[in-house]
């Protein structure tokens, strides 16, 4: 073992391990929620107190999400849904599955806030039945506004459309549940270098650079793709 130790190439190794450290790096930052950052300048009094404070407000939106459910008329909107057609009856079906997995987790996020000191997992249930509760209420708004439509189909895009930003804001936001909160670090950082890449190319002042920009501004004309242009001229 100590031979193979010796004989490793020093480079290959020290490019593994600086590989090692950022892949390490990238996933403390995933993993890591930002209010749970500077714990260490806190004491556990008031961390259990942030904690049983943002489980209050969960608890609360669940308590919206369950109460938009039975009070706000949701059975009656999907009965007149599925009378309606065939293809509404399927979009119903849908729309009850997913009625159901947030009303499970609108119960889960209650229970957590009403009893932070025995639920496990309080802070990701809490943030994921809060979460799931504030995406009924879109659901709910938008399964009554749908007959107002066109196009049945355009309130499907605008719940997809509304439901997306809000849960992009709800991952930085709230921070819980994990997971929401890791997916949403990824897309902002996918979406910030895609812009620096994009700044890049409108900046670059080479040909090839202007070749590339051209690729992916999808020229009409192919000829146009060329870092050249060829004349023909017509035989007289």
């Amino acid at each position: 073992m100590a031979d193979a130790r010796a004989g490793a190439d020093p480079a290959a190794s020290g490019w593994k391990g600086w590989l090692g450290g950022k892949a390490q790096s990238w996933f403390n930052y995933l993993t890591t929620k930002e209010y749970e950052s500077n714990e260490d300048c806190k004491t556990p009094k008031q961390i259990k107190d942030r904690a049983r404070a943002r489980l209050q407000g969960y608890a609360a939106m669940c308590l919206v999400g369950l109460g938009t459910m039975h009070w706000g008329g949701a059975a009656k909107v999907l009965e007149h849904m599925a009378g309606m057609s065939q293809a509404n009856k399927e979009w119903t079906n849908t729309c009850v599955r997913f009625l159901t997995i947030s009303f499970i987790c609108s119960l889960l996020g209650l229970a957590a806030g009403t009893f932070p000191t025995t639920a496990p997992w309080a802070l990701f249930f809490g943030g994921l039945g809060a979460w799931q509760s504030m995406l009924f209420v879109i659901a709910l708004f938008h399964l009554e506004t749908m007959e107002y439509y066109v196009d049945p189909n355009d309130a499907k895009y605008s719940f997809y459309v509304s439901a997306t930003v809000f849960s992009f804001y709800w991952s930085h936001t709230a921070q819980d549940p994990l997971f929401l909160h890791a997916f949403g670090k990824i897309v902002a950082g996918a979406l910030c270098n895609l812009f620096f890449a994009i700044r890049w190319l409108w900046e670059c002042k080479g040909a090839l650079g202007r070749w590339i920009w051209k690729i992916m501004c999808c020229s009409a004309n192919p000829r146009n793709l060329l870092p050249f242009r060829v004349n023909h001229r017509r035989n007289s």
